[in-house]
């Protein structure tokens, strides 16, 4: 009897199907749909009569769709990599993510002011593009 671990096996196996048949559509329109009403949501709760700024960084509503540009930016190289991988680093990876957070709240480890700048920068680049 074989009974081989599903994440040891060939790790291509699974990337011979195309792209768009691996992505699961229904929770992708479930996600966009949260999106779009979490941002009408932000969008009615700070309306102002001024027109709608919606790539505006300093409006709640322009940082709601900066984060989601960026949620989705980080998303499109995800979809290339391997499911297996995620199987096999999980505990690594997730480790790491505790000991960083650890880390920024226990020693004050990224100063607020470092944050707003790579923000600053990150949103000049996607308006650039």
């Amino acid at each position: 009897m074989n009974t081989k671990n599903p994440c040891w096996e060939n790790p291509f196996r699974s990337m011979n199907k195309s792209l768009f048949s691996r992505i699961d559509w229904i929770s992708m329109l479930l996600y966009l749909g949260l999106v779009i009403f979490g941002i009408t949501n932000i969008y009615s709760t700070t309306f102002d009569n001024i027109p709608l700024e919606l790539f505006n960084p300093s409006t709640a509503v322009g940082k709601q769709v900066l984060f989601f540009v960026l949620c989705f930016i980080c998303w499109l190289p995800i979809l290339f990599v391997n499911p297996n991988f995620f199987d096999r680093f999980a505990l690594i990876l997730y480790v790491k993510i505790v000991l960083f957070c650890l880390s920024v709240t226990l020693l004050n480890f990224i100063p607020v002011y470092y944050i707003k700048k790579c923000i600053d920068i990150i949103w000049s680049a996607v308006l650039i593009i």
